[in-house]
């Protein structure tokens, strides 16, 4: 056929492709459906070009969550401590309870922690592991220098049913605390001086 092609219709009424005797494409007002079952396939050397809104594409790095402590705890000498974190300022699918994530998606997770130590001892080590299920797989090491934060990131795995919580740990002799949002009193304390937080980024 040579020249422009048009199918007309009224704007209450649909147009159905079928091949092999099942729907694949549906058109209607302003709406074009790749039904399910069927496929629409980009060959290689097309493009793609958008100048509208995209939807549904990519990922939204669900669940995700950051939470602070919002006051004073104590970490004991010489033993691990559990670090409770109350307040949170996200929680996208409601996974942070009682102080711990459980992601239930399986997949790649960003994870991340902090604590700042209320202790004036200085050259005694300080520790924050991040606890999967009850058991460190990952910690880092630092010398107290007054007062000072040590802070962990790493990159988990989780399946459906795992945990994650962080522990605090220190030497300083005797029982100190951390501090919650803004309790320090130092200069540079501008809140949030314990968190926790992370996102998805990728499936299994």
């Amino acid at each position: 056929v040579d020249g422009d092609t048009s199918i007309t219709a009224d704007t209450d009424d649909q147009i159905d492709i079928k091949i092999a005797g099942a729907d694949d494409f549906k058109f209607s007002a302003n709406a074009m459906n790749v039904l399910s079952g069927s496929t629409l396939t980009i060959d290689s050397g097309a493009t793609i070009a958008n100048s509208g809104t995209a939807t549904g594409f990519g990922d939204n790095n669900a669940p995700s969550f950051f939470a602070y402590q919002s006051s004073v705890q104590s970490i004991n000498n010489d033993s691990w401590t559990k670090i409770n974190y109350e307040t949170e300022l996200l929680d996208s699918d409601g996974k942070f309870a009682s102080h711990k994530f459980t992601p239930t998606v399986a997949g790649k997770y960003f994870l991340f922690a902090s604590y700042r130590l209320n202790a004036t001892q200085d050259g005694n080590e300080f520790r924050i592991a991040i606890y999967k299920n009850g058991s460190i797989i990952r910690m880092k090491t630092k010398t107290h220098d007054h007062r000072e934060s040590v802070d962990i990131s790493t990159i988990v795995v989780s399946d459906t049913d795992d945990y994650f919580e962080v522990y605090g740990w220190q030497n300083t002799g005797g029982g100190r605390g951390i501090y919650g949002d803004g309790d320090s009193g130092e200069s540079d304390d501008i809140g949030f001086q314990t968190t926790f937080g992370g996102f998805r980024i990728a499936g299994t």
